[in-house]
């Protein structure tokens, strides 16, 4: 029978350690803790639920680097990531247990069910949200940088798009929580910006455009606008965050400013209302039938 470690890393997760370590006890036959300096009661409580807790020191508090280092202290036949703040489900448990026995594939991806302000978002890009999460030892690894792509090895399969193979991720509690991620990660993301990209000047045009071109396409093309107000408050927030970057990177490379004339923003704003018409057009052609569909495909045409 193949054998399974459970990796979780962990900063300051006190209030969800428990709860994850419970939820995957039934088909893990060794649970990792990978903790990244914790002041709370974090390993305390990860040693109590029965786990083994190793120690990774970092600046950051992410786990991309921490979890290759933890792969190398591993010695089951597969592993299974997950994050303190996320649980596995019964029914998930049983299917996990059942696709290690399979051996058909190296690398499985997994759909996440993100819990963002007390609600599962189901689009404006957070579903389903793949992630390789499970996978025989030596095929997945994570390049020693925060936020890399993990490198994948083998044959790979994406599971259905169903809830019952899908992790719960309670994702962003409130604003407040929201906020804090964004300054932090905001931050780091703008620092890895090699030096000479960050001198790239910038306009009024390239700032407006990198907000809209966000919020158009959470709230548009990734259905946001079916989350209600949670999609037009996300939409909104990820555009903030996209922007924040940029600008963020802009001030490490010391406030470079184009030659663009006065009126650049202007312009990109009226591209900016062109293509919120074509957007609104496009909702309304797929949300009628008949003459009203017609006359708003003509308009989604015609940009108006």
């Amino acid at each position: 029978m193949p054998t399974l470690t459970v990796l979780i890393n962990t900063k300051n997760e006190e209030k969800n350690i428990s709860k994850c370590i419970k939820s995957v006890r039934k088909f893990a036959d060794h649970i990792l803790v990978v903790d990244m300096n914790s002041d709370d009661a974090t390993v305390a409580m990860a040693e109590k639920a029965g786990a083994r807790v190793i120690h990774y020191k970092t600046d950051h508090g992410f786990a991309d680097p921490a979890r290759d280092f933890a792969l190398g202290k591993i010695k089951t036949d597969w592993v299974f990531i997950l994050d303190a703040d996320e649980i596995v489900s019964p029914k998930l448990a049983d299917n996990i247990k059942k696709l290690i026995s399979s051996d058909e594939f190296d690398v499985y991806y997994l759909p996440r069910q993100n819990m963002i302000f007390s609600k599962w978002i189901k689009y404006t890009g957070w579903w389903p949200d793949y992630q390789p999460r499970l996978f025989k030892k030596g095929h997945l690894n994570w390049p020693g940088k925060v936020h890399a792509q993990p490198v994948v090895k083998g044959n790979v399969k994406h599971l259905p798009t169903k809830e019952e193979f899908a992790i719960t991720h309670y994702n962003y509690n409130d604003i407040t929580h929201f906020l804090g991620k964004l300054n932090r990660y905001t931050t780091l993301t703008a620092e890895a910006v090699p030096t000479k990209d960050r001198r790239t000047p910038l306009s009024p045009a390239m700032t407006l455009n990198k907000f809209f071109s966000e919020f158009l396409r959470r709230y548009f093309a990734q259905d946001g606008i079916k989350d209600g107000v949670h999609g037009a408050s996300l939409s909104l927030l990820q555009a903030t965050y996209e922007l924040s970057t940029y600008l963020k990177k802009w001030e490490l490379g010391n406030y470079p400013t184009s030659n663009a004339d006065k009126d650049s923003g202007i312009r990109q704003l009226r591209q900016v209302q062109k293509e919120l018409n074509y957007w609104i057009a496009d909702y309304k052609v797929r949300d009628t039938t008949g003459l009203v569909n017609l006359y708003w495909r003509v308009r989604r045409k015609l940009l108006i």
